[in-house]
């Protein structure tokens, strides 16, 4: 089958999301001992306080982040929801490789969500 240029990133795309979710799945069912699972699911439910204490300040740290970089930006910057899913991404791409790409990803997404290359690394390197 043959892809014009444009749908074999796509594929590409869709192939490495795959192999992905593949190695994930096998890590997490080859290595992970589901009694620590099953253990902490009885912690948390027995005291869930905590762990949603935990989840708020965590959403709303990234939360702050994304507003803060949006005040060091020119006019015409993305929504401050946008910046936050841009530093989501960007952590989840410095967790999953081994080295830290969640910069370089959060340049390219900034630029997809509508800013020039200039005024993403500049707010970037203010923000940092």
């Amino acid at each position: 089958m043959r892809f014009p240029p444009r749908s074999r990133l796509g594929a590409l795309r869709l192939a490495v999301g795959l192999l992905a979710t593949v190695a994930v799945a096998w890590v997490a069912v080859t290595r992970v001992d589901l009694t620590d699972v099953v253990e902490a699911l009885r912690r948390v439910d027995a005291q869930p306080a905590p762990l949603l204490l935990a989840t708020i300040a965590y959403i709303g740290a990234f939360w702050l982040r994304a507003r803060s970089w949006r005040m060091v930006m020119s006019s015409g910057a993305p929504t401050s929801g946008a910046l936050f899913s841009i530093l989501h991404a960007a952590f989840l791409v410095n967790h999953l490789l081994p080295f830290k790409a969640g910069e370089v990803a959060r340049l390219v997404l900034a630029q997809r969500a509508g800013m020039t290359l200039g005024a993403a690394v500049g707010s970037t390197l203010v923000s940092r």
